[in-house]
């Protein structure tokens, strides 16, 4: 979990990661409501993988909890590991 202040408006979640054969699927969770997923499965290495979830709507300026569960994974992937570099959110409206 993470704590994050954020004024209202449009964002975009930004992961960075390392997706392999056994890489799970990220729930990515703000105050309880998932707002998309990404998956961190591929068939070989891929490291430095930019993925993103558009259009979060934030209604008002508030801390919010930001949580990522990793409960799935693709039917191809032989665990639930995952390699995060860093997170981003950048506000686009």
């Amino acid at each position: 979990n993470f704590l994050v202040f954020m004024p209202s408006g449009t964002w975009t979640f930004e992961l960075m990661h390392q997706r392999d054969t056994d890489r799970g699927i990220y729930s990515v969770r703000f105050d309880g409501t998932e707002v998309g997923t990404i998956d961190g499965y591929n068939g070989s290495s891929d490291l430095d993988r930019r993925s993103s979830i558009t259009g979060i709507s934030v209604v008002s300026a508030a801390v919010v909890t930001i949580k990522l569960k990793m409960a799935t994974k693709n039917a191809s992937s032989s665990n639930y590991r995952g390699a995060i570099q860093h997170i981003q959110l950048r506000k686009t409206a």
